[in-house]
Protein backbone atom coordinates (compact mmCIF):
# COMPACT_ATOMS: atom_id res chain seq x y z
CA UNK A 1 0.00 0.00 0.00
CA UNK A 2 2.88 2.43 0.64
CA UNK A 3 6.56 1.82 -0.16
CA UNK A 4 8.79 2.88 2.95
CA UNK A 5 12.57 4.46 2.78
CA UNK A 6 15.37 3.26 4.01
CA UNK A 7 17.07 -0.14 4.20
CA UNK A 8 15.31 -3.33 3.88
CA UNK A 9 14.44 -5.14 7.08
CA UNK A 10 16.78 -8.48 7.58
CA UNK A 11 16.69 -11.39 9.98
CA UNK A 12 18.07 -10.16 13.07
CA UNK A 13 16.53 -6.82 13.06
CA UNK A 14 14.56 -5.95 15.94
CA UNK A 15 11.06 -4.24 14.49
CA UNK A 16 8.24 -2.17 16.08
CA UNK A 17 5.25 -2.10 14.01
CA UNK A 18 1.20 -1.26 13.91
CA UNK A 19 -0.80 -4.01 12.83
CA UNK A 20 -4.72 -5.23 12.48
CA UNK A 21 -5.54 -9.18 12.18
CA UNK A 22 -8.81 -10.54 10.57
CA UNK A 23 -9.70 -13.89 9.82
CA UNK A 24 -10.22 -14.08 6.16
CA UNK A 25 -13.98 -14.65 6.22
CA UNK A 26 -14.76 -12.32 9.21
CA UNK A 27 -14.89 -8.36 8.84
CA UNK A 28 -14.62 -8.05 13.19
CA UNK A 29 -10.43 -7.56 14.13
CA UNK A 30 -9.04 -10.55 15.93
CA UNK A 31 -6.09 -8.26 17.19
CA UNK A 32 -4.90 -4.94 16.52
CA UNK A 33 -1.88 -2.51 18.37
CA UNK A 34 -4.00 -0.35 20.58
CA UNK A 35 -6.23 2.31 18.49
CA UNK A 36 -4.23 1.33 15.26
CA UNK A 37 -8.42 1.23 13.16
CA UNK A 38 -9.39 4.53 15.02
CA UNK A 39 -6.11 6.21 13.51
CA UNK A 40 -4.11 6.23 16.81
CA UNK A 41 -0.55 5.28 17.24
CA UNK A 42 -0.12 3.94 20.75
CA UNK A 43 2.04 1.21 21.78
CA UNK A 44 3.68 -0.78 18.76
CA UNK A 45 3.96 -4.09 18.70
CA UNK A 46 7.62 -5.27 18.77
CA UNK A 47 8.92 -8.44 16.55
CA UNK A 48 12.38 -10.05 16.98
CA UNK A 49 12.60 -10.71 12.91
CA UNK A 50 13.26 -14.48 12.76
CA UNK A 51 13.16 -15.53 16.12
CA UNK A 52 9.97 -17.51 15.90
CA UNK A 53 8.41 -15.77 18.50
CA UNK A 54 5.53 -13.70 16.07
CA UNK A 55 3.66 -16.06 13.26
CA UNK A 56 5.90 -16.91 10.26
CA UNK A 57 3.77 -15.18 8.07
CA UNK A 58 4.32 -11.70 9.44
CA UNK A 59 8.23 -12.64 10.27
CA UNK A 60 8.58 -13.43 6.71
CA UNK A 61 6.55 -10.17 5.41
CA UNK A 62 8.69 -8.54 6.93
CA UNK A 63 11.67 -9.19 5.23
CA UNK A 64 9.95 -7.20 2.23
CA UNK A 65 9.34 -4.29 4.20
CA UNK A 66 11.46 -0.57 5.18
CA UNK A 67 10.59 2.19 7.70
CA UNK A 68 7.07 3.55 6.86
CA UNK A 69 6.04 0.77 4.62
CA UNK A 70 2.17 -0.13 4.82
CA UNK A 71 1.13 -3.34 3.43
CA UNK A 72 -2.09 -5.80 2.93
CA UNK A 73 -0.94 -9.40 4.27
CA UNK A 74 -2.77 -12.73 3.17
CA UNK A 75 -1.44 -15.08 5.49
CA UNK A 76 -1.80 -18.88 5.03
CA UNK A 77 -2.36 -21.05 7.77
CA UNK A 78 0.84 -22.57 7.18
CA UNK A 79 2.48 -19.57 8.55
CA UNK A 80 -0.20 -18.70 10.83
CA UNK A 81 -1.14 -20.81 13.47
CA UNK A 82 -1.14 -23.63 11.31
CA UNK A 83 -3.62 -26.97 11.84
CA UNK A 84 -4.21 -26.57 15.56
CA UNK A 85 -5.40 -22.95 15.23
CA UNK A 86 -4.74 -20.19 18.46
CA UNK A 87 -6.80 -21.27 21.60
CA UNK A 88 -4.93 -18.54 23.74
CA UNK A 89 -6.45 -15.87 21.21
CA UNK A 90 -9.66 -14.84 22.43
CA UNK A 91 -11.56 -14.94 19.82
CA UNK A 92 -10.38 -18.56 19.31
CA UNK A 93 -8.98 -18.79 15.69
CA UNK A 94 -9.17 -22.34 14.45
CA UNK A 95 -6.87 -24.55 12.53
CA UNK A 96 -6.31 -24.05 8.97
CA UNK A 97 -7.51 -20.23 9.23
CA UNK A 98 -6.16 -18.19 6.70
CA UNK A 99 -5.11 -14.75 8.24
CA UNK A 100 -5.57 -11.06 7.19
CA UNK A 101 -2.95 -8.30 8.53
CA UNK A 102 -2.84 -4.90 7.78
CA UNK A 103 0.96 -4.30 8.75
CA UNK A 104 3.16 -0.35 8.91
CA UNK A 105 6.51 -0.28 10.29
CA UNK A 106 6.99 2.43 12.31
CA UNK A 107 10.72 1.69 13.78
CA UNK A 108 13.83 -0.75 12.53
CA UNK A 109 16.56 -1.21 15.12
CA UNK A 110 19.36 -3.02 13.18
CA UNK A 111 20.85 -5.90 14.64
CA UNK A 112 24.91 -6.08 14.63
Amino acid sequence: MKKGTGDTIEIGDQVQIYYVTWMMNDSVPIDQSVGYLDGYRYEPYTVNVGSGASIAGLEEALTYMQKGSVANLVIDSKLAYGQDGNTYSDPYVPGFTTLIMQVEVYKIYKAN
